[in-house]
């Protein structure tokens, strides 16, 4: 088994795309729903599913229940260390 340490392992920053980041940083500023973001971000569930679908992959959001996503403490330090225009 290999050690999680060892120098061959290479890791990959993902880099949000500015409709993600506009998604990250409403679930930052408060706790939102569907209706809010589909409404604010003027997108479809489908977009929305794909959207939050892909921002797990790249560990910046995960689920806290079935139907529940939350941000990961990497979004956070994303949100609070980037030049982001909070709303």
């Amino acid at each position: 088994m290999r050690d999680l340490f060892d120098e061959d392992i290479v890791t990959t920053k993902f880099e949000p795309t500015p409709r993600q980041n506009k998604l990250l940083q409403l679930m930052f500023l408060d706790d939102i729903d569907v209706d809010f973001v589909k409404t604010t971000m003027n997108i479809t569930d489908d977009e929305l599913k794909r959207m939050v679908e892909d921002l797990v992959k790249k560990g910046l959001l995960e689920y806290s229940s079935d139907d529940e996503v939350e941000l990961t403490d990497e979004a956070i330090y994303h949100i609070t260390s980037s030049n982001l225009d909070l709303f």
